[in-house]
């Protein structure tokens, strides 16, 4: 798969925190649905200044909430991609939809600090860090039950943007977008697993 992901021209982000810079590429021919929404999400510069809600050591951090508490969602849902044929796993340095329930991944999203391969049923993974995963690890922890984490102590993110000349030739947006049922609260994966 990484060989091939050498030569497919995958969108890479730059993704600038508080403790470093950590570069991540885009799975967008596994993921395209996912990869167009976060695109379109950091052009639009929704995750500047955001904090990482959710990190738990040796698992991973969630960011992509407004309030820092896990409970608000974008404009729409999109529906997982976890099913496809070719759909990657969730491996260390992974990226992927951050969600709950089948087909409700919004903006929230995690960086996956060892393997978790129960996740690939639930999450889409949208892409890989390909620099900088040291400097994820020493993002501050914030974890069950002390999760709220919109705070001077929480690590955040100061402004996430497409690296030039690495976006295809096409507007990123969804095609596919589901309507919210409801905006309750979005409990996070990490806090399950951290228990």
């Amino acid at each position: 798969a990484r060989e091939r992901d050498s030569s497919a021209a995958l969108p890479s982000v730059l993704i600038k925190t508080d403790k470093g810079d950590v570069v991540v590429e885009l799975f967008e021919d596994q993921a395209p649905i996912a990869v167009n929404q976060f695109v379109k999400l950091v052009e639009a510069k929704f995750y500047d200044g955001l904090p990482f809600f959710t990190v738990v050591p040796g698992v991973g951090a969630v960011t992509g909430c407004k309030k820092g508490d896990g409970s608000t969602l974008g404009e729409y849902y999109i529906p997982d991609e976890n099913q496809r044929d070719d759909a990657r796993s969730h491996f260390t340095g992974a990226l992927a939809m951050s969600h709950t329930e089948p087909n409700k991944a919004s903006c929230q999203f995690e960086i996956v600090f060892r393997p978790l391969l129960e996740q690939d049923e639930k999450q889409t993974v949208f892409g890989r860090v390909i620099e900088g995963l040291e400097i994820a690890y020493q993002w501050n922890r914030f974890a069950p039950p002390m999760r709220f984490s919109n705070s001077a102590k929480a690590s955040r993110i100061e402004s996430i943007t497409v690296i030039a000349n690495t976006k295809r030739n096409h507007p990123y947006d969804p095609e596919q977008k589901l309507p919210l049922e409801n905006q309750g609260n979005n409990t996070q994966n990490l806090q399950e697993k951290d228990k």
